[in-house]
């Protein structure tokens, strides 16, 4: 066996080690993107752990097998003082040994030669192969033991457990450890959230329909279905900027630009507010305006644009029921600003504020049915009609079809 020979076999040895470490560091790279609340299912992978115990006694017997060719190759080569080999170490020296086998084939030294080639045999293969089962064994003892991603933003990343289609929606803080029987097979079912933070919003298992019900009665055992409860906080209240609007509380010095919205007729003529005839109707409702927000009974804010103090319309959620989540959104706007997307922009801003802050499960709308404006405006933002009240049309929107 020549140079060249002994380092293929060492370049293979150390891509086979190479390969290794950059399987280790892809998979820890892979662990270092989970999002912190994230949902993993925790567990040992016991058939990965099963693979790296074989392979590790594999190893082990292999490591046995050299070390038994080894000593006793080694003292033959240094029987009564020989000494070709001057310690153990030198037996694993390719270049030493290739020295050796053109000596002996130099002197006719048959014997030799062929116990030489014999070990050289024993030792390539032998070597490769303890290489190989201990990468082996590491990899699959250091995947095996670690958590096991199953679930990510909804999306089913592995289907060791149970093929999933269907949604269900659960909150929860605790892990949820669980062992049972499905299908002729157990799992080990545990959930938590990655560093055992709360979760915030709801988590989504896809569940085949027919195994809904059976993984259901699991979840509802050990996890608390909560409920989001409706923010209904408005101290300090809340100031929505836009890109063109600020959209802030009504002062007492707006009085002139509320009574001017609370008197005109073109901005009365689709809406049923009662008309202000003094500036002291105004006064009063401005009063019961902010008085209803300290109560946090509804929420309106005066739209100014971007850079001035003039209110030029309003916009509210009021009419809230904490029952079914709701609440109803009404607007008014000064003729002079209409059909320019101020309304558009405004409406957009608050319908996300009662979703994702107050946390509303829907908001409803009424305008007349001969306001085609209102009616568009309502439609581009994903409002659907219900049904017709008298002379006004109602639309909805609800939570899950709203363009936040």
């Amino acid at each position: 066996m020549d140079n060249f020979s002994f380092q293929i076999f060492w370049y293979i040895i150390l891509i086979e080690i190479i390969v290794t470490l950059y399987k280790i560091y892809k998979f820890k790279k892979n662990e270092k993107k989970r999002n912190y609340t994230e949902i993993i299912i925790i567990g040992k992978d016991y058939s990965r752990i099963f693979f790296a115990c074989f392979h590790f006694a594999l190893f082990l017997l292999l490591l046995v097998f050299l070390l038994v060719t080894l000593i006793p190759t080694y003292n033959k080569f240094n029987y009564l003082d020989e000494g070709y080999f001057s310690n153990v170490l030198q037996m694993f020296d390719l270049a030493h040994i290739d020295y050796l086998m053109d000596y002996f084939a130099e002197n006719a030294m048959a014997l030799e030669l062929l116990e030489l080639n014999k070990y050289l045999r024993v030792l390539f293969g032998t070597s490769f192969m303890i290489i190989y089962s201990l990468c082996n064994a590491f990899i699959s003892f250091y995947v095996g033991t670690k958590y096991i991603t199953i679930f990510k933003e909804g999306i089913l990343l592995s289907e060791n457990l149970i093929e999933w289609k269907e949604f269900i929606d659960y909150k929860w803080s605790e892990p949820l450890e669980y062992r049972f029987y499905h299908k002729g097979e157990f799992y080990n079912l545990t959930l938590k959230a990655k560093f055992n933070c709360d979760i915030e919003n709801n988590i989504k298992l896809k569940v085949k329909y027919e195994d809904k019900n059976f993984v259901q009665d699991i979840l509802s055992s050990y996890i608390e279905i909560k409920e989001e409860k409706l923010m209904l906080s408005f101290s300090p209240f809340p100031i929505i900027p836009t890109k063109r609007l600020h959209l802030r509380k009504i002062r007492s010095e707006d009085k002139n630009e509320i009574f001017y919205l609370k008197s005109n007729e073109e901005v009365l003529y689709y809406l049923d507010n009662p008309k202000h005839d003094t500036i002291e109707e105004t006064e009063k409702y401005i009063d019961k305006i902010n008085n209803g927000i300290i109560q946090n009974d509804w929420i309106q804010w005066g739209i100014t644009l971007s850079g001035s103090e003039k209110i030029i319309g309003t916009i509210c959620l009021w009419n809230i029921s904490k029952e079914n989540k709701t609440a109803e959104v009404g607007y008014d706007l000064m003729t002079e600003y209409q059909g320019k997307g101020i309304m558009q922009e405004a409406i957009s801003s608050v319908v996300k504020y009662g979703f994702k802050i107050i946390k509303f499960n829907s908001l409803t709308a009424f305008t007349h049915k001969n306001n085609e404006k209102s009616i568009n405006l309502l439609e581009r933002n994903k409002f659907v009609f219900e049904r017709e009240e008298g002379k006004n049309k109602m639309f909805r929107l609800n939570k899950e079809d709203a363009l936040l």
